[in-house]
Parts: structure tokens; sequence; C-alpha cells
């Protein structure tokens, strides 16, 4: 699921970004492109920090906005015995937020930046929106199977507190060293700032 709200959130920003394309009958330029990369380089990189701690923003801001405190609620047990006791509701509350958004940034790079240069050579708008709806469907269904299949060894060993914190830190490892080499070809191989 949460593969295909990252392919959604892909589809939205390309479709935010064809429909000005189409619509202004403008041409990406390639710098914006390669910036637009050099930004998916440090989201990979927050994302890899993220996953190596542990830490999330979401919850960061979800503590200092509504501070958790116990309360009394009333259970009832098959009817007749009735009491009270109090807890504090730690929230199951989970949503694809974060994929959505990693999705919408990982959009306007690589594939994304490609779909923009095609876009602007159809000068039919609707033929240009079938073509990002086509293209929409494919990163959805592409990237629903994929995490599909990377998610297959976290379930399978997710009873495993051991092997479960090795695929984490192997996940995160490798999020930060694609992060850093992509970094690292913009800046200093391409130099994207300075050229």
């Amino acid at each position: 699921m949460l593969g295909a709200i990252w392919g959604l959130g892909h589809t939205i920003s390309l479709f935010i970004a064809g429909l000005v394309v189409l619509l202004l009958a403008v041409n990406i330029d390639q710098s914006i492109s390669t910036r637009l990369e050099f930004g998916v380089g440090i989201m990979l990189l927050f994302l890899g920090v993220t996953t190596f701690t542990g830490w999330s923003i979401g919850k960061f801001f979800k503590g200092l906005l509504h501070q958790k405190s116990p309360h009394k609620h009333i259970h009832h047990h098959d009817g007749s015995v009735v009491h009270s006791h109090e807890h504090v509701h730690d929230s199951g509350h989970k949503h694809g937020h974060k994929s959505l958004l990693v999705g919408m940034v990982h959009g306007m790079a690589g594939s994304g930046a490609l779909l923009l240069v095609v876009l602007s050579t159809i000068h039919s708008i609707p033929l240009g929106l079938a073509y990002i709806a086509i293209f929409g469907i494919g990163s959805i269904l592409g990237m629903a199977g994929t995490s599909t299949l990377m998610g297959i060894p976290f379930i399978k060993l997710a009873n495993s507190a051991k092997v479960s914190l090795l695929l984490r830190y192997a996940a995160a490892i490798t999020t930060l060293a694609i992060g850093a080499g992509l970094i690292y070809d913009l800046v200093w191989i391409d130099h994207i700032f300075t050229s």
C-alpha cells in the first residue's frame, strides 16, 4: 500500500508539472531537472537518517501539539462487571503521508523529468493528459509491486527483533549511500551549482 501511495505522490507532482507544460507550452530546462535530482539526494539522506535513528518528524510535531495524558474510561465485561482504569491512547494512526510526500518529491526528478520532456513535444492537451495518466498508472503499479517485493523480508522476519533491526539498518545505510552518491555526482562531477 505504501508503494502505491508513493506512486500516487509521484503521479500528483507529475500531473501538476505536466499541466504547466501543456497549458503554458513551456519547456523544463535541464538545470532545473538536475537541481530537482539534488533535492531527491537530500531527501534520501533525510530518509536514511530517520530510518537509522527511528526519529520521526511527524511524531516530534505531534508530541509538541498533542501532549499525551492518562485518562479514565469505563469498561464493561460480560454485561455485569464495570470498572475504570487510567491509560494513555498510543496512537496507531498510520497513513502514507510520508510516502505521498516522498513520491511527490521523487516525481519531479529522474523519470519525471523524462515525462516532462516528452510532454513538451505533445501539442494536444487531451493526449498529454492521457500520457500522464498512463505514466501515473504505471508508476503506481510499479512502485506497489517493488515495495511489496522489498517488504516481504521485513514481514517474514518481523518476529525476529535482531533480524528486523539488521534489515532496518541495511535499508538505512543503502539509502544513505545512494543519497550521498547522487549528491556527490551532481555537485562534484556534474557541477550543477557552478555551471
